[in-house]
C-alpha cells in the first residue's frame, strides 16, 4: 500500500514536470546571412549610421550587419553601399567623403622546391652524376680529341 502511494505521488510531480516552458527566444531570424563593416576616420569618435540606426562611434571595426543593400551614414557624408554575405566591407572618411578601402589581398606563400627526379628511358642511358654529364657531353675532351670545333 505504501509502495503503491509513492508511484502515484511520483506520477503526479512527473505529469507536473511535463508542463511546456514558453521560448525565451527563438532562431527565427538566425539564418540571416551577415557580413562585417568596418569604418575608419579622421578624427576618430564619429558617430556612424546604417539605414538611419546608429552602430557606434568610429572606429568601427568588424561590425555584423545583415547582408544586402545599405545607406551608410558617417558625419555628413552618405554612401548607398552593398554588403555581401560572409564578406567585410571596409570604409574610412576621407576629406569629407566615404570611401571603400579594397580588401588586402594576403601574398601567396612560397612554395617549396620540389625535386625533380626523372625516369630513364628504355634504350637511352641517363646521365645521373656530373660525371656521367661529362662523359655524354660531345665538347668533353675525351669523347672530342680534337676540342671544340668553332
Amino acid at each position: 500500500m505504501l509502495f503503491s502511494g509513492c508511484f502515484i505521488l511520483l506520477i503526479q510531480s512527473l505529469s507536473l514536470s511535463a508542463e511546456l516552458i514558453a521560448p525565451t527566444r527563438s532562431l527565427e531570424g538566425q539564418s540571416e546571412e551577415m557580413g562585417k563593416l568596418s569604418v575608419s576616420s579622421d578624427p576618430p569618435g564619429l558617430e556612424v549610421a546604417l539605414d538611419g540606426k546608429g552602430l557606434g562611434k568610429t572606429p568601427l571595426i568588424d561590425q555584423a550587419v545583415t547582408a544586402g543593400d545599405h545607406i551608410l551614414s558617417v558625419k555628413d557624408a552618405e554612401l548607398e553601399i552593398f554588403v555581401l554575405p560572409g564578406k567585410t566591407l571596409q570604409f574610412a572618411l576621407h576629406k569629407g567623403s566615404l570611401i571603400e578601402i579594397p580588401e588586402r589581398k594576403q601574398p601567396k606563400q612560397p612554395q617549396p622546391e620540389t625535386e625533380v627526379v626523372t625516369q630513364p628511358v628504355a634504350g637511352k642511358k641517363s646521365a645521373g652524376s656530373t660525371e656521367d654529364q661529362k662523359k655524354l657531353d660531345p665538347l668533353y675532351f675525351p669523347l672530342n680529341p680534337g676540342g671544340p670545333i668553332y
